[in-house]
């Protein structure tokens, strides 16, 4: 019944133009209608519950009724707390106006196409129209930028090898393999000059191990500036000292802060933008954010259903590792944008299109 109520008000609102407040008002519906249904359902159940506890417990002092009661009660009170937490989680979730154009960041390359991090993956992140590829360097013992996720090059080298630890001599070159594909490590150098033949630009994410030197930070800018990059490329780091010291250093560096749980707002950060995880977002964040003038991205975006979400959603970009199923969404959704086709997504029933 509820499912067929909110599919007539999609009907219904097709005719009128999108715009933030009707697309709001309708997921309020949307969700207000889920919630309801799920609320009436636990009601009931309860209802039964405790008309059963009442007739087994009808030979039972009134004080012990009266506990169970009550027992029942508050349980009933929980439900109706959380659901309702529930209900305004996901209409934060969802209700935005999208960006004009959702920037797509290809996750340490296109790993279905290569070992992640190589020049085999990147190649792959330009070939599928990323528009950034996102990458990760750590510092070697001499002062070079590797390209790598890890400080220990174990899980793609099978060597018990520490970059933070080791010469850049001896970790280039080293042959890694992940997934039936095969590469090797590269320089920082190596792999912005394959970035720049392919025309793709990156999302450096910088990897502090702490056995970095006092000037690491301006070791990296001077890196940027030497490769011509500084102005064109994104930079983020999941330690807010080292990304608020780059973006002191050179504000021209578009930089970031990596986030993997936001509680509330965001505060005082000196970055221009963010990176968050899944789980975090909602659109109350992303206003606050572009209110303040600071960018936000969310990580990591795999499934068809999370990608459609967010194209539907005012983040200014996504992180994924399938860049090429973006593309072909943003045209599925273009052809299927009615409020009927909105809801039957968001409830997971849009199999009763192929009816």
């Amino acid at each position: 019944m509820f499912s067929f109520l909110g599919i007539s008000l999609a009907a219904l609102v097709d005719g009128a133009d999108k715009s933030f407040w009707v697309e709001t008002l309708f997921l309020s519906f949307v969700w207000g209608v889920l919630f309801a249904g799920r609320l009436l359902f636990k009601l009931a159940s309860i209802s039964y519950l405790l008309q059963v506890t009442e007739n087994s417990s009808s030979t039972l002092a009134p004080a012990n009724q009266g506990k169970r009661r009550h027992r029942l009660l508050a349980l009933t009170g929980l439900i109706l707390v959380i659901g309702g937490i529930n209900y305004i989680y996901n209409v934060l979730k969802v209700s935005g106006e999208p960006v004009e154009h959702l920037e797509v960041i290809a996750h340490r390359g296109m790993v279905s196409q290569g070992v992640e991090n190589s020049l085999e993956a990147l190649e792959g992140a330009a070939n599928a129209g990323a528009d950034y590829a996102e990458m990760d360097i750590i510092l070697s013992k001499d002062q070079q930028f590797i390209v790598s996720h890890d400080d220990n090059l174990k899980r793609l080298t099978g060597k018990d090898i520490t970059i933070s630890q080791s010469n850049a001599k001896d970790v280039i070159g080293l042959k890694t393999s992940q997934n039936g594909y095969q590469s090797q490590i590269v320089s920082f150098e190596d792999y912005v000059a394959k970035a720049k033949q392919l025309g793709i630009k990156l999302l450096v994410e910088l990897k502090p191990t702490g056995n970095e030197p006092a000037n690491y930070e301006q070791l990296f800018v001077d890196k940027m500036k030497e490769l011509g990059v500084e102005k064109s490329y994104m930079t983020m780091s999941a330690d807010l000292k080292t990304i608020e010291t780059v973006e002191k250093l050179d504000p021209t560096i578009k930089t970031g802060y990596t986030i993997s749980l936001q509680i509330g707002n965001f505060t005082s950060q000196k970055v221009d933008f963010y990176a968050i995880e899944d789980f975090s977002y909602n659109e109350l964040l992303a206003r606050t954010a572009h209110k303040n003038g600071k960018k936000i991205y969310v990580w990591t975006i795999n499934s068809t259903d999370d990608i459609e979400k967010y194209v539907e959603t005012s983040t200014d970009g996504i992180i994924t590792d399938y860049p090429d199923l973006v593309s072909d969404i943003e045209v599925y959704l273009a052809n299927d944008n009615s409020y009927l086709d909105y809801f039957l997504r968001l409830t997971n029933l849009s199999w009763i299109e192929n009816l």
